[in-house]
Protein backbone atom coordinates (compact mmCIF):
# COMPACT_ATOMS: atom_id res chain seq x y z
CA UNK A 1 0.00 0.00 0.00
CA UNK A 2 1.06 3.37 -1.40
CA UNK A 3 1.59 6.27 1.59
CA UNK A 4 1.28 9.56 0.61
CA UNK A 5 2.66 12.32 3.14
CA UNK A 6 -0.30 14.41 4.00
CA UNK A 7 -0.41 18.00 2.33
CA UNK A 8 -1.47 20.76 4.02
CA UNK A 9 -3.40 23.28 1.78
CA UNK A 10 -0.94 26.05 2.08
CA UNK A 11 1.78 24.24 0.62
CA UNK A 12 -0.42 23.81 -2.32
CA UNK A 13 -1.37 27.58 -2.16
CA UNK A 14 2.31 28.40 -1.72
CA UNK A 15 3.54 26.23 -4.74
CA UNK A 16 1.00 27.64 -6.88
CA UNK A 17 1.98 30.70 -6.01
CA UNK A 18 5.30 30.80 -6.38
CA UNK A 19 4.89 28.58 -9.91
CA UNK A 20 2.24 31.61 -11.14
CA UNK A 21 5.22 34.13 -9.95
CA UNK A 22 7.52 32.33 -12.03
CA UNK A 23 5.19 31.71 -15.20
CA UNK A 24 4.58 35.40 -15.21
CA UNK A 25 8.47 36.24 -15.15
CA UNK A 26 8.86 33.85 -18.05
CA UNK A 27 5.94 35.56 -20.26
CA UNK A 28 7.87 38.89 -19.42
CA UNK A 29 10.91 37.68 -21.18
CA UNK A 30 9.38 36.07 -23.57
CA UNK A 31 6.80 39.23 -24.46
CA UNK A 32 9.69 41.67 -24.41
CA UNK A 33 12.39 40.14 -26.13
CA UNK A 34 10.30 38.48 -29.06
CA UNK A 35 9.30 41.91 -29.40
CA UNK A 36 12.63 42.91 -29.99
CA UNK A 37 13.72 40.07 -32.20
CA UNK A 38 11.13 41.55 -34.74
CA UNK A 39 12.74 43.32 -37.86
CA UNK A 40 13.61 46.53 -37.68
CA UNK A 41 13.50 49.17 -34.94
CA UNK A 42 9.84 49.48 -33.24
CA UNK A 43 10.71 53.68 -33.85
CA UNK A 44 11.17 53.54 -37.04
CA UNK A 45 8.45 51.11 -38.01
CA UNK A 46 6.14 53.79 -36.71
CA UNK A 47 7.49 56.31 -38.45
CA UNK A 48 7.72 55.16 -41.48
CA UNK A 49 4.17 53.95 -41.05
CA UNK A 50 2.99 57.74 -40.67
CA UNK A 51 5.24 58.55 -43.82
CA UNK A 52 7.18 60.66 -41.99
CA UNK A 53 10.74 59.14 -42.54
CA UNK A 54 11.78 60.87 -44.91
CA UNK A 55 11.40 63.88 -44.01
CA UNK A 56 12.78 63.25 -40.38
CA UNK A 57 16.80 64.31 -39.85
CA UNK A 58 18.70 61.58 -38.02
CA UNK A 59 18.88 63.81 -35.06
CA UNK A 60 15.23 63.67 -34.22
CA UNK A 61 14.65 59.87 -34.75
CA UNK A 62 18.29 60.11 -32.48
CA UNK A 63 16.35 62.42 -29.93
CA UNK A 64 12.75 60.06 -29.99
CA UNK A 65 15.43 56.74 -29.24
CA UNK A 66 16.79 58.55 -26.23
CA UNK A 67 13.00 59.56 -25.71
CA UNK A 68 11.38 56.26 -25.24
CA UNK A 69 15.14 54.33 -23.68
CA UNK A 70 16.02 52.51 -27.12
CA UNK A 71 19.50 53.85 -27.36
CA UNK A 72 19.99 51.62 -24.19
CA UNK A 73 21.57 47.98 -24.35
CA UNK A 74 18.40 45.61 -24.18
CA UNK A 75 19.40 44.38 -20.99
CA UNK A 76 18.60 47.77 -19.05
CA UNK A 77 16.01 48.07 -21.08
CA UNK A 78 14.03 45.44 -20.23
CA UNK A 79 15.04 45.84 -16.42
CA UNK A 80 13.54 49.49 -16.63
CA UNK A 81 10.33 48.03 -18.50
CA UNK A 82 9.92 45.23 -15.36
CA UNK A 83 10.79 48.34 -12.69
CA UNK A 84 8.37 50.76 -14.42
CA UNK A 85 5.32 47.98 -14.60
CA UNK A 86 5.98 47.19 -10.51
CA UNK A 87 5.82 50.94 -10.06
CA UNK A 88 2.42 51.28 -11.95
CA UNK A 89 4.30 53.00 -14.72
CA UNK A 90 3.43 51.24 -17.96
CA UNK A 91 5.69 54.43 -19.94
CA UNK A 92 4.32 56.11 -23.01
CA UNK A 93 3.20 54.81 -25.90
CA UNK A 94 4.93 54.86 -28.96
CA UNK A 95 1.80 54.19 -31.59
CA UNK A 96 -0.27 56.95 -29.42
CA UNK A 97 1.86 59.26 -28.16
CA UNK A 98 0.19 58.54 -24.67
CA UNK A 99 0.67 57.29 -21.43
CA UNK A 100 0.05 53.13 -22.00
CA UNK A 101 -1.93 53.69 -18.19
CA UNK A 102 -4.29 55.59 -19.24
CA UNK A 103 -5.23 53.81 -22.50
CA UNK A 104 -5.71 50.91 -20.17
CA UNK A 105 -7.72 52.77 -18.15
CA UNK A 106 -10.00 53.80 -21.11
CA UNK A 107 -10.41 50.39 -22.41
CA UNK A 108 -10.95 48.59 -18.89
CA UNK A 109 -14.62 49.11 -18.64
CA UNK A 110 -15.18 47.41 -21.82
CA UNK A 111 -12.83 44.57 -20.89
CA UNK A 112 -14.84 43.91 -17.58
CA UNK A 113 -18.52 44.08 -19.63
CA UNK A 114 -16.90 41.68 -22.24
CA UNK A 115 -15.43 39.09 -19.34
CA UNK A 116 -18.72 39.30 -17.03
CA UNK A 117 -20.95 38.28 -20.11
CA UNK A 118 -18.64 35.44 -21.31
CA UNK A 119 -18.97 34.41 -17.58
CA UNK A 120 -22.87 34.69 -17.70
CA UNK A 121 -22.62 32.71 -21.13
CA UNK A 122 -20.55 30.38 -19.89
CA UNK A 123 -22.41 29.69 -16.61
CA UNK A 124 -25.87 29.50 -17.66
CA UNK A 125 -25.82 28.17 -21.04
CA UNK A 126 -22.82 26.34 -21.18
CA UNK A 127 -22.45 25.30 -17.48
CA UNK A 128 -25.77 22.69 -17.74
CA UNK A 129 -24.28 20.59 -20.83
CA UNK A 130 -21.90 19.32 -18.14
CA UNK A 131 -21.78 16.20 -17.78
CA UNK A 132 -20.49 16.14 -14.24
CA UNK A 133 -23.70 18.70 -12.91
CA UNK A 134 -26.92 16.17 -15.22
CA UNK A 135 -26.07 13.54 -12.25
CA UNK A 136 -24.82 11.67 -15.69
CA UNK A 137 -22.09 8.40 -14.94
CA UNK A 138 -19.83 10.89 -15.02
CA UNK A 139 -21.25 12.36 -11.90
CA UNK A 140 -20.85 8.88 -10.27
CA UNK A 141 -17.54 8.12 -10.82
CA UNK A 142 -16.14 11.67 -9.53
Amino acid sequence: MLILPKVSYDDIYYSALIHAVIVLFLVTIIVFFVMRLLPGDPLIIYVAQTAELEAMAPEILDELQKEFGLDKPIMVQYLNWILGICRGDFYTSIFYREKVGKLLLERFPVTIHLGVFAFIIGAFFIGPLNPRLQGGACAEQH
